[in-house]
């Protein structure tokens, strides 16, 4: 996962001196509605930006209108259209001539490299990394000769960001089990000028939310647990329709489906859940008696005791799902 605050946001590290008004007017709403949290107007405006700027021919200022854009999908967890509107940005300010324009290709560059980097595509991310931090090595030289110091200072840190986010990629350790690294930038006290930090987290479990999306359908989450629902590593879940028989006394509609956990040998901490043996998952009701647990089917009436040493899996219930057609 990477976190962008708003000075390495591609965007905001765009360079330029003056655009015409009308573009100017629409980036300016764009970046407004952009901090609002209004992604669709801010997606609205920067479209527009986009093709005022194509009409009239002024490349540049199409750039920073696709890098806009490009910022907005990736927000929106859209990376295809964001990948699609940041090479569009890279490949017309590749053609821009002058070492001032380096600045907004390498700011492009490593506009890619994020978004492949959030694709999984190491490779692709690792080429385009590098070939930001060549080209604004050249727009620091460039800004350094002319005495821009606000921007060589600009170039330095998007450069050192991109470095980590380089090592982040090609360092192997940590690579296995359940762990999440979040990269964002950093500045570390008493460390000097601020840099970026890959935090590495060992993640003891996942909050489901409302939604859960499994291959291309969608469920609404309905917790049977009394609180939020917790994915731990290291445990084994499995989801299973609902037949019909064990709609009524699960609560559930016909064709839910269960999201559920799989239980101890000594039986589920719940009054009902499913037993699964070579004949196939069978939901039913757990009894307990005298320390002992017992299952009784809901779809064939038969009951099975002696739960401890049987050779079969138990499954307890965690939240229902239901289809959102």
């Amino acid at each position: 996962m990477i976190h962008l605050t708003a000075e390495f946001t591609p965007s905001a590290l765009f360079h330029h001196d003056a655009f015409r008004d009308p573009a100017r007017r629409l980036l300016e709403r764009a970046d407004r509605c952009w901090l609002a949290g209004d992604l669709k107007g801010a997606e609205r405006y920067a479209q527009e930006a986009r093709l005022s700027s194509r009409e009239a021919r002024a490349h540049v200022e199409e750039a920073a209108a696709l890098i806009r854009l490009s910022d907005v999908y990736r927000e929106m967890g859209k990376l295809g259209p964001a990948l699609r509107s940041a090479r569009e940005a890279y490949d017309l300010l590749l053609r821009q001539p002058g070492l001032a324009q380096r600045h907004n290709e390498g700011v492009a560059a490593y506009n890619l490299g994020v978004i492949h980097h959030l694709l999984g595509n190491e490779v692709e991310a690792l080429n385009w990394y590098q070939t930001a931090r060549q080209v604004l090595k050249l727009a620091r030289e460039y800004w350094a000769a002319r005495k821009e110091t606000d921007l060589v200072r600009t170039c330095r840190r998007l450069e050192q960001w991109i470095a980590e986010l380089s090592d982040s990629l090609t360092r192997e350790e940590g690579r296995g089990g359940l762990l999440s690294t979040l990269i964002l930038p950093a500045q570390l006290i008493g460390d000097g000028d601020g840099h970026a930090s890959v935090t590495e987290l060992r993640v003891e479990g996942y909050l489901l939310g409302p939604r859960l999306v499994i291959g291309d359908r969608s469920f609404q989450v309905h917790p049977l647990t009394g609180g939020s629902v917790i994915i731990r590593a290291g445990e084994v879940y499995r989801v299973f329709e609902i037949p019909e028989e064990a709609c009524p006394p699960t609560g559930a509609r016909r064709g839910d489906y269960v999201l559920m956990r799989q239980a101890e040998p000594e039986g589920p901490d719940r009054d009902w859940g499913v037993l699964e043996g070579e004949a196939g998952p069978d939901f039913g009701h757990f009894r307990r008696e005298e320390g002992r647990v017992s299952f009784e089917s809901w779809t064939t009436g038969r009951v099975i005791g002696g739960l401890e040493g049987g050779d079969f899996s138990l499954y307890a219930p965690l939240a229902l799902l239901r289809p959102i057609n």
